[in-house]
C-alpha cells in the first residue's frame, strides 16, 4: 500500500516543483542555454506539461493506494505500465516547445523526469530488497516496511515455525527481487498471503490474521526464531 502513497508523493512533488513553483532550472538543458536560447523556448508551457504529468501520475498512484488499503489486489505493474506510457509522451510532446536550430537539444528537458521516474524505481527496489523488521509491542506483532501492519495477539491464529517456504504461485500486488518477496501472493495449496520473506533464509515465522496468511522471517534464523518466541510468551499471557 505504501509504495503507492511514495510514488503518488514523488510524482506530486515533481508538479509542484515545476509548475505552481516555476523551478524550471531543475529541467535538465534548459539551464544551460544561453539567454537567447532560452527565448525561443516556451518554458511556461513545458513547465505546464511537467506539472500535468506528475499531478496525473500522483493520482493514478494515490487511486492504487486507496484500494489496496481498501483490501483491493492492486498490481503496481499496472502503474507502471501507465507511468512508462506517460513518460515517453511527454519527451515526444515537449520537443514542439523547443524552437532552437538544435532540436536535439530539447530531447533534454526529458533529463529530469527520465531521472525521476528512474530513482522512483530505485527507492522501490532497494526498499522491496531489505529485510523487513518485526517489533513485539503489548497489543501485537508490528511487521515495518512496504505492505506492513500491525497484528494483534487475539486476531493471531495457527502459529508455526516452517523449515521450508510454502510453493509460491502468482504475485497479485507486491515486489520479487531475487529471493525477497514482499507483499501480496498466491500460495499454490492455501490461497491469497502477504510475504515478507527471503526464501533462501529459513525459518519462516507463518501465522493466519483474520483468515489470510502471513509469512515473515528475519535478516538471520536467529532474529525469526527469537521473534517466535517472542510472540509464544505473549500469546501464553
Amino acid at each position: 500500500m505504501w509504495v503507492f502513497f511514495l510514488m503518488a508523493g514523488t510524482f506530486l512533488l515533481i508538479g509542484i516543483l515545476i509548475h505552481a513553483l516555476k523551478m524550471e532550472f531543475l529541467i535538465s538543458g534548459y539551464n544551460t542555454m544561453s539567454k537567447e536560447q532560452k527565448e525561443k523556448v516556451e518554458i511556461g508551457k513545458v513547465g505546464k506539461a511537467v506539472g500535468l504529468y506528475g499531478y496525473i501520475n500522483a493520482a493514478v498512484f494515490a487511486v492504487m493506494g486507496i484500494l489496496s488499503y481498501l483490501n483491493v489486489n492492486v498490481q503496481i505493474t499496472y502503474g507502471l505500465i501507465f507511468m512508462a506510457i506517460s513518460t515517453a509522451y511527454l519527451i515526444k510532446y515537449l520537443r514542439r516547445y523547443d524552437h532552437n536550430e538544435k532540436s536535439a537539444r530539447s530531447a533534454k528537458y526529458s533529463s529530469f523526469v527520465t531521472i525521476a521516474v528512474i530513482g522512483v524505481v530505485a527507492i522501490m527496489m532497494l526498499i522491496s530488497s531489505r529485510p523487513v523488521g518485526a517489533v513485539i509491542g503489548e497489543e501485537g506483532l508490528t511487521i515495518k516496511g512496504l505492505y506492513g501492519d500491525t497484528y494483534s495477539w487475539s486476531e493471531m491464529e495457527n502459529l508455526q515455525l516452517l523449515d521450508q517456504m510454502p510453493e509460491v504461485g502468482m504475485r497479485t500486488n507486491g515486489a520479487a527481487i531475487g529471493n525477497r518477496l514482499t507483499g501480496h501472493f498466491n500460495l499454490k495449496d492455501s490461497g491469497s498471503a502477504k510475504l515478507f520473506v527471503d526464501t533462501s533464509k529459513p525459518p519462516f515465522l507463518y501465522f493466519e490474521s483474520n483468515g489470510k496468511s502471513i509469512i515473515w522471517n528475519g535478516k538471520d534464523s536467529i532474529e525469526t526464531q527469537t521473534i517466535y518466541g517472542e510472540i509464544l510468551k505473549n500469546q501464553d499471557k
